[in-house]
């Protein structure tokens, strides 16, 4: 696979709260979980493909409160309902963005 991410052009994407992961369904939704200890954020990113409008890609991101430890999770602000996350999210080939105040925001 290429290490190119094509841009769509795509406008923000608000993100929706969900209390299961079993519900996502749609691109922007999302869920927490803690497991051994540890949360995730769980998200459907989107991935524009002609003909099918809400195809997506699941995200499983490891999260700490505060500042980003790098290569092992994401900084979040803490906040539940709209969060944001640093570093970026780039899967690569498909998708590359950052999450802003509950929004997708194409890198």
């Amino acid at each position: 696979m290429s290490e190119q991410t094509p841009r769509y052009g795509h406008a923000p994407v608000a993100m929706k709260r969900l209390a299961f992961v079993g519900e996502i369904d749609n691109t922007g939704e999302f869920a927490w979980e803690i497991q051994d200890g540890v949360r995730y954020i769980i998200l459907a990113l989107p991935r524009p493909r002609p003909n099918e409008p809400n195809d997506y890609i699941m995200n499983r991101l490891p999260v700490v409160a505060g500042p980003n430890n790098p290569g092992k999770a994401w900084g979040w602000d803490s906040n539940e309902d709209q969060p944001t996350l640093t570093p970026s999210i780039h899967c690569i080939g498909h998708w590359h963005s950052w999450v802003r105040a509950g929004m997708l925001v194409e890198a």
